[in-house]
């Protein structure tokens, strides 16, 4: 991972994308259309990213339980680690 990967991300700097797609869950995560929405729009933004296995890679790292991050939702992280482990 090179520690500039942020910089080369689909969703970085200038890309233009709204950070906020990035966190439909949490606390206010009601599973609504809109929420649904909201997980495929980031994920779309993710699979077309150059670096989203160093994204995946840093949020498995840090446990980040709010963002969807290389691809997916941190539940969906929490149970692949849990298959790994």
């Amino acid at each position: 991972m090179h520690k500039d990967w942020r910089n080369d991300a689909a969703c970085g700097p200038g890309s233009g994308v709204d950070p906020e797609v990035f966190f439909p869950v949490g606390d206010m995560w009601k599973d609504t259309p809109a929420d649904r929405q909201n997980i495929r729009e980031a994920k779309a933004v993710c699979w077309a990213c150059p670096v989203a296995a160093e994204c995946f890679t840093a949020a498995l790292a840090s446990g980040d339980a709010w963002a969807i991050a290389g691809g997916m939702t941190p539940a969906e992280r929490q149970a692949l680690a849990r298959q790994a482990a």
